[in-house]
């Protein structure tokens, strides 16, 4: 046989093999004729298009940006740029499915122009039929982007936690995207694997009900400011008691009649409201009840669709028993077995002394505690007291310890009460008992300086102490009432969850809404439509517990050899630290922090000479400590972690007795500059602390002599 006959032999092998690969193909069902389609295309149309737009240094499609360039970049890699939406015959019913769950995105409380839900409106129809390869590359990136962006946020929220809560611990919900829409193109569904990505929580499903519920309201018109300015009351009658009952029924039912009359009906109805805006409810339509009826409708919306941005923010599981503090509600729920089976009051931080955003693990609970009271409180509250008033310490049990430290005695005066429970944190908070109990009847409860006083402690920790059979309430109290402190380890460490929701909704459908009392909504907000975010609360650098090194080296963990906590470990965005004009880097490779934010370095002002140096009892700037020789310079770069760092900078200042000194040293500190440079003279040992105290909160500490000393702290 002839060489060309041998090859047009070949030739018809290769047809038949490929039309019956075909037939067997067509015959596969949707997912076979989908194969077929892509396997038969030509490489150098669709395939070419695909990957040389996904090549460019800013891909986009339709004129519209690729949010997920990356992800579908891998997707389509891993496919060899075939196609996945469309055929030569034109777009595949999975576009059509994915089309209209981008349109349903508000369900979610998600803007479906984020994911081209427009463009996709226009191409998708016109791409039913047979279409171009251009058009196909285009709507194909459009799909793809969709569906990977659709899904992070469903997934993981549209902002990043830490642009609200810089030092926020909670671990991500991870998936594969690209190989879920890989696995959903090859089902033949998009919209499933969509929706297994939601939090899979009843409150989120609750939270979704309520904002169809009020953006309908709000597209409806909403309602209008109650024209009375007075005080109603049970009894009153009137016009102004018509519009009350309306205004009312748009959110509760509302019984009685007549319309004028505020009857016994009228007057649960606002009893009612009350409730669910966490006001005292009293049945009296004043100021601040009054204020909460005002809110518009649009602004209950937009508290829903953050509340699920929130949600989207916790891990896949909570644990299967963990305890849950919501800030804004000022309540404590214990759940076990995905059950609440312990609820109370809290008191939390004020908005000056916030209470910080994070999660930990309650590890022990502790009997007659101490209070060692923080350096800020004591610079700011406790010495002011005590220099006008001699006699204040010993009338409330403080005494003075070595270094300057101040310490409560255990007992019924002591500001944590008779119980403390330890969740080591970057902020130093914790939860305890409090001899302060009217406080839990107000109904805002922002009295703390950030750590969160519990209603019922006792019961607490008979929760976090299930387990060990030894300890009962009538333990418990006993070794309250012996005033001795008594660390006790718990059985399993403990879940605790710090949260933040102006909107909830209760098993019984009643939709919950309240203050935004830290500005956290504002940020999120913020955060959300790309604008630039208030700077986080001072408070939210530093906590209100045992603050800085030394009280961590007197705290019930130490005692017991664990070490300082330290900043979780999160995937930081890479940005290049900005050093201040005429400032000289003396980084040194190998010594990063866990950020790696800001830098800290020191040198010698004067030598060192033996007499005091290493002391830390000479006050900042002192002409003495200067004379003596011991003085030392640390100079403080914070190029773009200025916003985390500075209110830390501050307080670490004040902690140590420098937030004077400094402003008679007239040393600058402006953290909206591009960088900040700030200079400070003082005892070497203080300086050590000063280094200490911000390293621990994100800093790197560098330098000499003061990182040296740092470390030997």
């Amino acid at each position: 046989m002839g060489q060309n006959a041998r090859a047009a032999r070949v030739a018809r092998v290769a047809v038949v093999a490929g039309a019956a690969l075909l037939l067997a193909a067509l015959a596969g069902g949707p997912a076979g004729r989908r194969w077929a389609a892509a396997a038969f295309a030509r490489p150098d149309s669709v395939s070419v298009l695909l990957r040389d737009r996904l090549a460019a240094g800013r891909p986009a499609a339709a004129g519209e940006p690729l949010a997920a360039a990356d992800a579908a970049r891998r997707f389509y890699q891993a496919r060899s740029f075939a196609p996945a939406w469309t055929g030569p015959g034109g777009a595949f019913p999975v576009a059509v499915e994915l089309a209209r769950r981008v349109a349903a995105a508000p369900a979610d409380g998600l803007d479906p122009g984020a994911y081209h839900a427009a463009a996709l409106g226009r191409l998708v129809p016109a791409a039913s039929r047979a279409a171009d390869a251009a058009t196909r590359a285009e709507l194909e990136l459009l799909l793809t982007d969709a569906f990977l962006a659709y899904g992070h946020d469903l997934l993981a929220g549209r902002v990043d936690p830490r642009a609200v809560h810089p030092h926020g611990s909670l671990a991500p919900r991870r998936r594969d995207l690209p190989a879920l829409l890989s696995g959903a193109l090859a089902a033949g569904a998009v919209a499933p694997a969509l929706d297994s990505l939601a939090p899979r929580s009843a409150e989120y499903v609750r939270l979704q009900a309520a904002l169809r519920r009020y953006r309908g309201l709000a597209l409806a018109g909403g309602w209008a400011p109650l024209a009375a300015r007075r005080t109603l009351r049970p009894g009153d009658a009137g016009e102004d008691v018509a519009a009350l009952r309306r205004r009312l029924a748009l959110e509760l039912s509302v019984a009685g009649e007549p319309a004028d009359s505020f009857d016994a009906g009228l007057e649960a109805a606002v009893r009612a409201f009350q409730l669910a805006r966490g006001l005292e409810a009293d049945g009296v339509v004043g100021p601040e009840t009054r204020r909460r009826l005002d809110v518009p409708a649009r602004e209950r919306v937009t508290q829903l669709e953050r509340s699920m941005e929130r949600l989207r923010w916790l891990p896949e599981s909570l644990g299967a028993r963990y305890v849950e503090v919501d800030i804004p509600a000022f309540e404590l729920t214990a759940v076990e077995a995905g059950a609440p089976v312990l609820r109370m009051r809290v008191v939390g931080g004020r908005a000056e002394w916030p209470t910080p955003i994070f999660s930990a693990s309650m590890s022990a609970v502790v009997l007659s505690p101490y209070w060692n009271v923080p350096p800020r409180i004591a610079a700011l509250e406790v010495l002011p007291r005590a220099r006008r008033d001699p006699g204040y310490l010993a009338r409330h049990h403080m005494v003075r310890l070595p270094g300057g430290r101040i310490r409560q005695e255990p007992g019924p005066w002591n500001a944590l009460g008779g119980l403390k429970f330890v969740l080591p944190n970057l902020f130093d908070v914790y939860l305890h008992d409090t001899p302060e109990r009217d406080l839990f009847a107000r109904p805002l409860r922002a009295f703390s300086h950030g750590c969160i006083r519990i209603e019922k402690p006792l019961e607490l920790a008979l929760f976090a102490l299930r387990g060990d059979s030894t300890w009962t309430a009538a333990r418990i109290r006993a070794g309250i009432d012996a005033r001795v402190e008594r660390t006790i380890p718990l059985p399993a460490e403990i879940p605790v969850y710090i949260l933040y929701r102006t909107a909830w909704v209760d098993d019984d459908g009643t939709v919950h809404f309240r203050d935004d009392v830290y500005g956290h909504d504002a940020r999120l907000g913020a955060a959300l439509t790309g604008r630039a975010a208030p700077s986080p609360a001072l408070a939210e650098a530093v906590g209100c517990g045992p603050a800085g090194p030394q009280a961590w080296a007197t705290s019930d963990h130490a005692r017991r050899g664990a070490r300082a906590p330290t900043p979780a470990k999160m995937p930081a965005r890479p940005r290049p630290a900005v050093a201040a004009p005429g400032l000289r880097s003396q980084d040194r490779p190998g010594k990063t922090g866990p950020l790696s934010r800001s830098r800290v370095h020191s040198r010698s002002r004067t030598a060192r000479s033996g007499s005091g140096s290493g002391t830390g009892r000479e006050d900042v700037g002192s002409n003495r400590g200067r004379q003596r020789g011991i003085d030392h310079q640390l100079v403080l770069h914070l190029g773009d972690a200025r916003r985390v760092a500075g209110g830390a900078l501050r307080v670490a200042l004040l902690g140590v007795g420098a937030d004077r000194a400094a402003q008679d040293d007239g040393i600058a500190v402006d953290l909206h500059a591009d960088a900040v440079r700030i200079e400070l003279r003082a005892p070497l040992q203080r300086l050590a602390d000063l280094a200490l105290d911000v390293g621990r909160r994100g800093a790197r500490v560098d330098g000499d002599e003061v990182r040296d000393a740092a470390h030997a702290r």
